[in-house]
């Protein structure tokens, strides 16, 4: 029969590899839309926050300046409270530019992820005089996009949070990857705090949350520990299961 000769099965062969190819094209053209539908939402969302609320910050901190420095009747505390709010208000103005700069240039799009938390933590840590030290230990490795951007938000966090609140004057960032896995460690020497309490009263702030739920989207463990007056330890454990799932 014609289905049994040998150029109907080189056909068949070949209308089947024109396929695939045809198909592959088809989704890398349809991945290539979805990636920069998402890079213009990222733009036009940097853009929104930069003519919106960091402009509204830069103006209010301004205000609490010009207070600070012009109302002579002020009794020292006051002062000092209005230049404690000028502070807090800068603060949250670096926060909102860092977020910019992650919104318009992702940096794992540029870098591998030792290095990007290295630039991310440089660019939290200028300016001030704690001092920075980052360690890789093992040979790195390439995981997926969603493991690498949670470490990188993981280990910003942890940086930001060190460097606002725990009054440390050196923290240390390691990478470690080996036949198991990726584990990324931050460690400050601040002054510590209560980890239950802290996670139980967010008051608005939830960067331990947002750190945990990173870490359990990735199949990821997360542990901190801190003690008052000796520090803060923060500990992801990746296993190299979760990468491959």
């Amino acid at each position: 029969m014609f289905y049994q000769t040998r150029w109907f099965y080189l056909i068949g062969v070949l209308s089947f590899a024109l396929a695939a190819v045809a198909a592959w094209q088809v989704r890398e053209r349809l991945i290539r839309r979805q990636f920069s539908a998402v890079l213009a939402e990222r733009t036009r969302l940097s853009r929104e926050i930069h003519d919106t609320l960091l402009q509204n910050m830069i103006g209010v901190a301004l205000q609490f300046n010009a207070l600070a420095e012009s109302v002579g009747a002020l009794s020292a505390d006051a002062r000092n409270r209005l230049i404690r709010a000028r502070k807090q208000a800068e603060g949250y103005i670096r926060d909102a530019r860092q977020s910019i700069w992650d919104l318009r240039s992702p940096s794992l799009e540029r870098r591998e992820l030792t290095t990007a938390l290295r630039e991310v933590a440089a660019r939290t840590l200028q300016d001030t005089t704690v001092q920075f030290e980052a360690t890789t230990v093992g040979t790195p490795r390439q995981y997926s996009a969603n493991i690498e951007n949670a470490l990188l938000r993981i280990g910003q966090e942890a940086v930001t949070n060190a460097m606002r609140h725990s009054n440390a004057s050196h923290i240390r960032v390691e990478f470690q990857f080996d036949d198991e896995g990726v584990v990324l460690r931050i460690h400050d020497d601040g002054c510590g705090f209560d980890v239950p309490d802290t996670i139980a009263a967010t008051n608005g702030h939830f960067g331990l949350i947002s750190m945990q739920e990173r870490a359990e989207d990735i199949e990821a463990r997360l542990s901190i520990v801190s003690l008052k007056g000796r520090g803060t330890d923060v500990e992801v454990v990746v296993p190299l299961s979760a990468d491959e799932a």
